[in-house]
């Protein structure tokens, strides 16, 4: 999957697509899509097929699986049909702009991910406290009931 990541961020480019768009869209998760373009996770097969489907309907793109991963999009000439991008791709600060759109929503997701994961920690962090009380108290039991035995 050697050109994979690259052409996944490069076809999100030419769409005029936040990563955030993006997710909305083909209900896959901000930090999925991301990872997939950075090079940190490989899609699952679904995932990927669902990407190729997403582009090639909603945009024409006329993509093959094998274009996806074989194949260097940027330096093919590829891209989508006049008229279909959502807005034109005017120039490279508009680029950067979306960049840092998709970092700052990535963060936010990333920062909420982390509040739930705390979240979730201090429940069971209580859930542990509750099970060794529960414990001690079937213990407390056990011991009263072997006494009057």
């Amino acid at each position: 999957m050697i050109f994979l990541s690259s052409n996944l961020k490069f076809i999100r480019a030419l769409a005029n697509l936040t990563l955030n768009e993006l997710s909305i869209q083909t209900e896959l998760s901000v930090s999925a899509l991301a990872s997939y373009e950075d090079r940190a996770v490989t899609p699952k097969m679904e995932s990927l097929l669902h990407l190729l489907q997403f582009y090639n309907d909603k945009f024409n793109a006329g993509l093959t699986l094998d274009d996806l991963i074989t194949k260097d999009l940027t330096k093919i000439g590829f891209n989508l049909p006049e008229g279909t991008q959502k807005k034109e791709v005017e120039s490279s600060e508009s680029n950067i702009k979306n960049s840092d759109e998709d970092k700052s929503e990535l963060e936010l997701y990333h920062k909420k991910e982390i509040e739930h994961l705390n979240e979730i920690i201090r429940l069971l962090k209580e859930n542990i406290v509750d099970l060794k009380r529960d414990k001690l108290e079937l213990r407390h039991v056990l011991d009263y009931l072997r006494s009057k035995i």
